[in-house]
């Protein structure tokens, strides 16, 4: 079967630089990128790039990051709709991920191991594309240049900058229809464009997004103010169920986002950028459907909404300026991040060991989950580009970061001190019935924190982080075909942790600590390339990453055990990655690339919970190895056809289960989750204009993700099946206007993204009754109107 695939792929590859070879078409057009830190052609870059344009996004309706992911293979995104990346990374490149894909609750404690960036500055958000001129995504480490977090690759969001020289005004509309939802899915985003002078202009964007629900809700509970069941029979506390009632198309989400860029040219040599965003997103549910009924019910399992609200501020200052022997360049950032979400975490109680034991086994179970997690960071980078055309070439910057982090997890049994209560009396105290109660009452503070009224679990860290780094590469041309780059990061990192955690049902059970870490260490990098001829090169490339480490705030003891001190800091991670490859071009029509890599991870961060009584927390859980092999193709079929067609195969094994404070749940020679083995998309567009002028347009992208693991320990591992979706969309557009028609996951594939927890479709309560699939927005129809000037 693998055999098959790979036959498949490289056909595909052969047939269309042969169809390229022989066709009478335009030359494609030249592909620019700035990844490393100078302007390049993307075919001139010695290591693996993808970079998909403006014009490619808008028109195949790449919305964020998950839409990006069917079009650049070896990119995976586990999709939770709107709030995608808030609690988990989401990202994967190269098959660096060790999180359970569908993890739902708990901020993580460490960063995401792929960078994101938009224009020169790092913002790990959900980032709703709009007014792009190019998405980069580099694959492998790029610790040397983007340091700690680019351990698997960076994503960079390139913004349209503001025109000097010409008026500009665009609004693009959409109205769809989602197979099983109730309402029409709306969009609108304007942009304008105003040139103040020949040397300022300002550009601004404005968007809105709204995305129909389509799971329904058979089995809310009725609430108090208080958040506490409200009881079906109120003069039965013992014995009363809840009040419950229905809700349909729970699902919705709603993203708002604007921007204001202005540009000033004061002359030749110097060039500033302002650029400010404001982004709101929210969710009434996740997109997810009950395990315990056949798959494509679309009935959620939870007992209250999981809603969502993210908002996020962002502003930059860039300047470049011509110095003669370099470019200077200055970029600095000001980001202030506001995630909170809340959630039905009841099926998960009910998995514990100790929950009939503790909790007793009243009739109304009920754990609501309220989490945030706010980020607040301040960054600046200079450094100097050479300007030189000889055989030397370098760059040398400074970075500094610092960075406030304010997460909280906090879980609760509203109307289990009054069950309690009333129970003690009839059944006893510690009974199977009643459980062992609450503190409340007996203690005023547990761990030095104020007893709350029903609340059973909790983990807050305030974070403060401070980066600092000396960066640069050395570049030499030994022959005008032959190169070596070398570079190297040298970094000062310190995090001040302050971190309450435990259970406040249980004396003694929470922690309240705090400490400092401080890590100091150097990242390198060697790569080199030889030109074969004008339009053929080979590279090779070693280069190192890494994550920063952290503390975790656990109780002295628990139970009356101790916890073991080893838990309580966790290391940062490392990736050595090695990779040769080839890109190049044919007869200026087909451009083509072919890399096979291998990357070592060592010191794995992984979130997890530790102690009996699940606290979270991270770990360095062991070492995996990743290789594979990645081949992309470009190429201009006819004046009007262009085809981009990608495959990655991905071998990913742990090679080592025990690290130095943790180990994996699964075992050695298993495969990291989330990693599909092979996946690939082949994408058309094809354009052409009809006799009366107008210009027809139809483009359609086929995407294939292979079977890949949703956890790696016992109550989340499953493997999840391969799926192949399908978007297409067809337009006619005038000299001011295009209207066209779109499908998304016009297969209606319904094959789950992930699982939680673990379990088979139909096995009803097998873990949990609200175990759930998260499954993709069903097929969606929409016609777009768009009229520019």
């Amino acid at each position: 079967m693998h055999r098959t695939k790979l036959y498949l792929a490289v056909s595909t590859f052969a047939a269309v630089s042969t169809l390229a070879g022989n066709a009478a078409a335009q030359m494609l057009e030249e592909v620019t990128v700035t990844a490393t830190k100078r302007s390049a052609s993307i075919q001139d870059i010695p290591f693996n790039i993808s970079a998909v344009s403006g014009d490619t996004i808008r028109e195949m309706g790449i919305a964020d990051i998950t839409d990006l992911s069917k079009v650049v293979p070896g990119l995976v995104v586990s999709d939770q709709g709107i709030r995608t990346g808030f609690i988990t990374s989401a990202i994967s490149i190269r098959g660096m991920n060790a999180e359970l894909v569908s993890r739902g609750s708990g901020p993580l404690k460490t960063v995401s191991p792929v960078a994101v960036y938009v224009n020169e500055s790092p913002l790990f958000v959900n980032f709703q594309f709009q007014d792009l001129e190019r998405v980069e995504v580099l694959r492998g480490p790029q610790g040397t240049l983007y340091g700690s977090g680019a351990m698997g690759g960076a994503i960079r969001y390139i913004t349209n900058k503001p025109d000097t020289q010409e008026f500009q005004a665009r609004v693009d509309t959409t109205v769809g229809s989602t197979a099983g939802a109730g309402d029409l899915n709306h969009k609108i985003h304007a942009t304008l464009n105003i040139p103040l002078s020949d040397t300022f202009a300002v550009r601004m964007n404005a968007g809105l997004t709204k995305n129909a629900g389509f799971i329904d809700a058979p089995s809310l509970y009725q609430v108090n103010k208080n958040e506490e069941p409200v009881l079906a029979d109120p003069d039965d506390i013992l014995g009363s169920l809840v009040a419950t009632y229905s809700k349909s198309d729970i699902n919705d989400e709603e993203a708002r986002s604007f921007r204001i860029a202005a540009r000033w040219e004061p002359n030749d040599a110097v060039v500033v950028d302002l650029h400010y965003m404001h982004q709101k997103l929210e969710a009434d549910a996740t997109m997810e459907e009950s395990l315990s009924l056949p798959q494509g019910n679309k009935v959620s399992p939870r007992q209250r909404l999981n809603g969502f609200e993210g908002e996020t501020d962002f502003f930059s200052v860039e300047v470049q300026a011509d110095v003669g022997f370099a470019t200077a360049t200055y970029a600095g950032t000001y980001s202030d991040d506001k995630n909170e979400l809340g959630q039905d975490n009841t099926g998960l109680y009910e998995m514990f060991s100790f929950w009939t034991a503790y909790y007793g086994d009243g009739p109304r179970p009920y754990i609501p989950v309220f989490e945030k997690k706010n980020k607040e960071a301040t960054v600046h980078e200079l450094r100097l580009t050479s300007n030189s055309d000889g055989a030397l070439n370098w760059i040398v910057g400074g970075f500094y970061m610092e960075e406030e982090t304010d997460a909280a997890t906090e879980q609760w049994y509203p109307g289990y001190t009054d069950y309690s209560n009333a129970c003690f009396p009839v059944h006893g105290f510690a009974s199977a019935e009643c459980g062992y109660g609450t503190l409340t009452g007996v203690y005023e503070e547990n761990g030095g924190l104020p007893i709350r009224k029903d609340l059973a679990y909790l983990t807050n860290f305030q974070e403060e982080f401070t980066d600092m780094a000396l960066f640069g590469e050395v570049g030499y041309n030994f022959t005008d075909l032959w190169q070596v780059t070398a570079g190297v990061r040298f970094y000062d990192q310190e995090i001040d942790i302050k971190e309450q955690a435990g259970l406040m049902f249980v004396p003694g059970g929470i922690a309240n600590e705090s400490g400092s870490i401080s890590e100091t260490g150097q990242l390198y990098k060697l790569n080199t390339s030889y030109h074969l001829n004008d339009d053929t090169q080979i590279y090779a490339n070693w280069s190192e990453g890494f994550r920063r480490g952290g503390s975790n705030g656990l109780p002295q003891t628990v139970f009356g055990a101790p916890v073991d001190d080893d838990l309580r800091r966790f290391a940062p991670d490392f990736a050595t990655s090695y990779d040769i490859g080839i890109k190049g071009s044919i007869s200026g029509r087909t451009e083509y690339s072919v890399a096979l890599f291998r990357i070592d991870w060592e010191d794995i961060q992984l979130n997890t919970s530790c102690t009996p009584v699940g606290i979270l927390c991270a770990l360095n859980a062991g070492e995996a190895r990743n290789q594979g092999l990645e081949a992309e193709v470009r190429s201009q079929i006819t004046d009007s056809l262009m085809i981009n067609a990608g495959y990655t195969y991905i071998d990913s094994e742990i090679t080592n289960t025990t690290g130095a404070n943790g180990g994996f749940g699964g075992v050695k020679g298993e495969s990291l989750p989330g990693v599909p083995e092979h996946s690939g998309s082949v994408s058309l567009i094809y354009q052409h204009t009809l006799d009366n002028g107008l210009e027809f347009s139809w483009n359609g992208v086929v995407s294939y993700t292979g079977k890949r693991l949703n956890g790696l320990d016992g109550a989340t591992y499953t493997e999840l099946d391969s799926y192949t979706n399908i978007d297409t969309a067809l337009s006619l557009t005038g000299e001011q206007w295009t209207v066209g028609l779109r499908a998304d996951n016009l297969l209606d594939n319904d094959e789950y993204i992930g699982v939680m927890p673990a379990g088979e479709v139909g096995q009803s309560n097998a873990t949990g009754h609200d175990a759930s699939g998260l499954m993709p927005r069903p097929r969606t129809i929409s016609v777009l109107v768009n009229y520019h000037f």
